[in-house]
């Protein structure tokens, strides 16, 4: 009997440490797959989401008998179009053709595995024989100065071509640029803004914010096209930022209004034509033309002032026949 609990000790025993790896003490592998540059396709609160069907025109304005051509992202990949109201039509690889009738057509995408869909809006009018559409053209460094501390370049990424600058954080410490905080939106071809298809740039430590000490999103359709900042006297600290951004109407090819957008560490903030430049010591910026948007920024930072900055500006490219790709 004696023998047989003993045989049993030692089975038991052995299940125990053949189910713990025999007793040897194993590192698990590292998954930890962040770096310091992160470009994201999330909302705000920078919770990554998974891509959803996606559609948009290359126009969303069309004169008699024009046509454009329907971009779809996400999904599965294979697609179905089909006009479900109005009129006109579209083609198995998503070419849409207007009517020679004043009006609006409803195009839905269908995803032929998943089965879900989305439904896109065209207007059709008899005015709109000479709308076109506006790409987004070559790029140009446009300022660069030496020690420079941090800066972004959506140029660097791939999936961020046909995107605009829209909102912008900073966070500075020990007279250090610490972080940088960037979202980002496509740019259609009408000139509107997809706020449904934005991403998030992060460069750094950003805080408990997740965004910088201060961040401002311009209005909505603005596009960036100047950007500046002052650090307070002991550099620990951003005194101030300012946003410039232009709207434009991508059917004319044409700026239609700009914005400047200030935010201050006291919490004042504001948006309008003309707000001046900030008075405060070390303030330093960058501005462009309205028409060549921000595609890259950078500043460094000495003491209580901002020594250098760095930009990098995209052309505009109007289409007068419309159909842009993007």
């Amino acid at each position: 009997m004696k023998t047989k609990f003993l045989l049993a000790l030692l089975i038991s025993a052995t299940s125990i440490l053949s189910a713990c790896g025999g007793g040897k003490k194993t590192k698990a592998a590292s998954t930890d797959k962040s770096s310091d540059v992160d470009v994201n396709n999330t909302p705000d609160n920078n919770t990554p989401t998974i891509a959803a069907l996606d559609a948009y025109a290359g126009s969303s304005l069309l004169g008699h008998g024009e046509s454009t051509s329907i971009t779809v992202i996400g999904g599965s990949g294979s697609y179905s179009f089909s006009v479900t109201s109005g009129s006109g039509t579209v083609t198995s690889s998503g070419y849409y053709t207007a009517p020679n009738t004043d009006g609006f057509a409803s195009i839905q995408v269908l995803d032929n595995y998943s089965y879900d869909s989305v439904t896109i809006s065209i207007e059709i009018t008899s005015s709109s024989s000479t709308v076109g559409c506006t790409e987004l053209g070559s790029t140009s460094v446009v300022k660069s100065d030496p020690e420079i501390e941090r800066s972004i370049d959506l140029t660097k990424y791939s999936q961020l071509s046909g995107y605009v600058i829209i909102g912008v954080g900073f966070r500075i410490l020990d007279s250090d640029v610490k972080a940088i905080y960037t979202k980002v939106a496509r740019l259609l071809g009408s000139g509107e803004i997809d706020m449904n298809d934005t991403y998030t740039y992060r460069s750094g430590d950003l805080g408990n914010t997740g965004k910088g000490e201060l961040y401002i999103q311009l209005p909505s359709n603005y596009m960036l096209y100047g950007v500046g900042m002052a650090v307070e006297s002991t550099g620990q600290d951003l005194e101030i930022m300012k946003l410039y951004g232009a709207r434009l109407d991508g059917t004319t090819g044409e700026i239609t209004n700009t914005t400047e957008c200030y935010f201050d560490r006291h919490g004042n903030s504001g948006c309008s034509n003309s707000t001046g430049t900030p008075s405060a010591a070390g303030y330093n910026q960058y501005v462009g033309e309205p028409s060549r948007p921000l595609v890259g920024f950078g500043f460094g930072v000495k003491v209580n002032k901002v020594t250098a900055v760095w930009a990098k500006q995209q052309t505009l490219v109007f289409n007068q026949s419309g159909g842009c790709s993007n």
